[in-house]
Formats: C-alpha cells, sequence, structure tokens
C-alpha cells in the first residue's frame, strides 16, 4: 500500500470508483439527471396545487398552476427540440407544422399523464400520512 493510499478515507480503500468516460454512459447521465429533474419539478409543482385545493388557498392554487405551466413549457421545449419527423410522406414544407403539432400534442398528453401521476402520488402519500397521526 502507497502513502498516498493509506491516507484516504477507509471507505475509498475498499470501493474502487471507476471513471466511465464512454458517450453513451455520458447520454444516460445526462437523460437520467434530466428526467429525475422533471420528476422533481411536477411533484412539487402537484403538491403545491394539492395543498392549494386542500387548504381552499386561491392563492396558492394559483402559484401551483403557476409552477404547473412553467414545468409544462421545460418539458415541451424537450420535446420540441427532439421532434420526431413522421409525417415526411406529405409533399411540400406542410409535414413540418404536422411534425410539429403531433410532437407538442403527444409531448403535453405525455406531460399531464406524468403531471397527474404526481398528484395521485402526493394525495396518497399525504392520506397515509394522515392517517398515521390519527
Amino acid at each position: 500500500m502507497t502513502e498516498e493510499q493509506s491516507r484516504d478515507p477507509w471507505w475509498k480503500q475498499i470501493i474502487r470508483v471507476r471513471k466511465l468516460t464512454s458517450p453513451v454512459w455520458d447520454i444516460i447521465r445526462e437523460f437520467n439527471k434530466w428526467f429525475f429533474d422533471l420528476i422533481k419539478n411536477v411533484m412539487v409543482a402537484s403538491a403545491i396545487t394539492y395543498t392549494g385545493k386542500k387548504t381552499g388557498s386561491l392563492s396558492i392554487i394559483w402559484i401551483g398552476y403557476i409552477a404547473s405551466i412553467l414545468v409544462s413549457s421545460y418539458f415541451l421545449s424537450y420535446v420540441a427540440m427532439w421532434m420526431p419527423d413522421i409525417f415526411t410522406f406529405k409533399k411540400g414544407n406542410r409535414h413540418v407544422a404536422y411534425d410539429i403539432a403531433f410532437g407538442l400534442l403527444s409531448g403535453g398528453i405525455v406531460f399531464v399523464l406524468i403531471q397527474e401521476g404526481g398528484a395521485l402520488i402526493n394525495s396518497v402519500i399525504t392520506e397515509l400520512i394522515a392517517a398515521q397521526a390519527k
């Protein structure tokens, strides 16, 4: 054991951390970071909206709706960036409009499903916590 290794904490001596520099791993890491940031933001927006509806506070409900709009615009900006090229069989440049409409509509539907799933999870967790407190 070298002197430099003996100065490392005990866990660094047991577990060797590999640095994976493959472009595939970089893409996977970036997508995972983006996806879990999106899920976190959706959960926060859903929790704010759910809290506002439970308390009846109009200002909290509006803050939740504004947060939902911001998160959905963030999500749809990525949908617009990763636009599928489905309607290339159309002649002329009209297929671009169809691709944009299809991409944004399908992305919006997926986002609504994700957000409603987040709201459902938030309500289940809140009800479980309330039941435990009783």
